[in-house]
């Protein structure tokens, strides 16, 4: 595992991380290290992935992590549905909401050079380097499926031909103008995302020695978790079972006993989410952030994100998700909060795929396929089952409770809104199914605008999303 933001990596950022999003610097500062010297030996180069994983983390943490619960308002705040994500009132000259975009391009510039460079300068093991680069290509597929959901037009609602975000596959450590690109279809960045995926998985190890790290970086396992999501958002039900199935498969992973082992309550004790536990497929580790007046950005412990409480009303009476795993977080929070990373100072480690998800994924898919059928009601039982204590467990669902296919997707899609509450998947998944997110929220908003410097700067090659001209 990469135990911390080491110096090296920050001396490598600075060289590769000068990306779309800081156009206006040609020139590389005296102190950073030119590529070669960076990516030459396996000590530099492990530094320089290591942080393209930082930067992933960095991308996909605070307002990134849980907007999307913000937008059906699943989560809430002091703000109400007065809240951005909800109504769409989102300027594209805002500069709060570029990190969205900019924070994923630094990732993907990184994780470009790793995988243009490494092979031809570094000078140590050959399988090693591949592993490397296929890491890189694990990052930058994961980083496209982020902005695909955030600013592809359309591309959660099956429109292939409309615009989705640049496809920049090489890195570049300077800009002079010619290195504009347009924007690339929806279904040309899917089509990228799974190449980098497939191409990544054979050279990814099946585990790491350190249990850290093999939930924290890229492994086969990852990767086709990533692959199974990415294909619900593209709206491919045979891909979707291909990745879901070689991750249930795999014996690294189990579903918990309770979801309490998942997320325990630390509040009191400030423990931190235990990242080696069969269900976790990857998480962000608390030590990725060396900065201890930072943290992940999530603020359920402090009261100011809470889940609302039309949804709390949601869940049957004894269903622990709406019991013992909510908590009023710290002594001046008035509001029941997901005990899910509730250390007091908002520094756990950050789950960004579970085994919950690929299971109702799974499900979700084969319902889409073949209709109302065994094996994905036997996955929504093994979530919906472990909500409730022993002696409070419902009747199992049957065939028989779902008089189509509708009806079964319906429950698997509650469940997954009970059981992924706080991990900011609701906007996407009402979008990819064909649902409004919230009564306010404009079709033409379902997506973000394209910072406004993005478009101003490139001269109009970058194009805005259509709600906003």
């Amino acid at each position: 595992m990469f135990a911390k933001y080491i110096p090296l990596a920050l001396i490598t950022a600075a060289l590769f991380s000068i990306t779309a999003c800081d156009k206006k610097l040609d020139l590389a500062p005296e102190d950073t290290m030119t590529e070669r010297a960076a990516l030459t030996n396996q000590t530099t180069a492990e530094a320089a992935l290591g942080d393209a994983y930082i930067k992933l983390y960095e991308a996909c943490k605070a307002d990134a992590y849980v907007m999307g619960d913000f937008s059906t308002g699943l989560l809430s705040n002091f703000a109400g549905e007065n809240n951005p994500y909800y109504t769409g009132a989102i300027d594209p000259r805002d500069p709060n909401y570029n990190p969205f975009w900019e924070k994923n391009y630094i990732a993907i510039n990184l994780a470009n050079v790793l995988i243009e460079k490494l092979g031809s300068i570094g000078t140590f093991d050959a399988q090693l380097k591949k592993q490397y680069i296929a890491e890189a290509k694990f990052i930058r597929a994961y980083c496209y499926s982020n902005l695909i959901r955030l600013y592809g037009d359309g591309a959660l609602e099956a429109q292939p031909s409309n615009m989705g975000v640049p496809l920049r596959l090489q890195g570049y450590d300077g800009y002079d103008g010619s290195q504009n690109i347009p924007r690339s279809t929806n279904a040309e960045v899917f089509e990228q995302i799974f190449k980098d995926i497939d191409a990544a998985i054979p050279d990814l190890k099946a585990k790491f020695d350190d249990p850290v790290s093999t939930r924290s970086r890229a492994t086969k396992g990852t990767a086709n978790a990533l692959g199974a999501r990415v294909s619900m958002y593209a709206r491919n039900n045979d891909k979707a079972i291909a990745y879901s199935t070689q991750v249930l498969t795999n014996t690294q992973y189990a579903l918990a006993g309770s979801i309490l082992d998942v997320f325990p309550n630390n509040t009191s004790a400030p423990a931190k989410i235990n990242i080696t536990i069969p269900e976790l497929i990857m998480s962000f580790p608390v030590s990725w952030n060396n900065n201890p007046y930072d943290n992940h950005g999530i603020y359920f412990y402090d009261g100011f994100t809470f889940l609302s409480d039309a949804f709390i009303a949601s869940y049957a009476s004894k269903d622990i998700r709406a019991t013992e795993l909510l908590t009023t977080g710290a002594p001046w929070s008035v509001h029941l909060t997901p005990m899910k990373f509730s250390h007091p100072q908002n520094r756990d480690n950050l789950t960004a795929i579970r085994l919950a998800e690929i299971l109702l994924t799974k499900a979700e898919a084969l319902t889409n396929k073949n209709g109302v059928n065994q094996e994905a009601i036997d996955a929504l039982n093994a979530i919906h089952q472990r909500a409730f204590a022993p002696a409070d467990k419902p009747a199992l669902y049957t065939a028989a409770d779902f008089a189509d296919k509708q009806q079964l997707l319906n429950a698997i899609l509650r469940e997954r809104r009970w059981e992924l509450a706080g991990e900011g998947f609701d906007r996407f998944d009402f979008i990819r199914t064909g649902r409004k997110p919230n009564a306010v929220l404009p079709a033409n908003r379902y997506v973000l605008p394209v910072p406004y410097n993005e478009t101003a700067i490139t001269g109009g090659v970058i194009k805005q999303n259509p709600g906003y001209n």
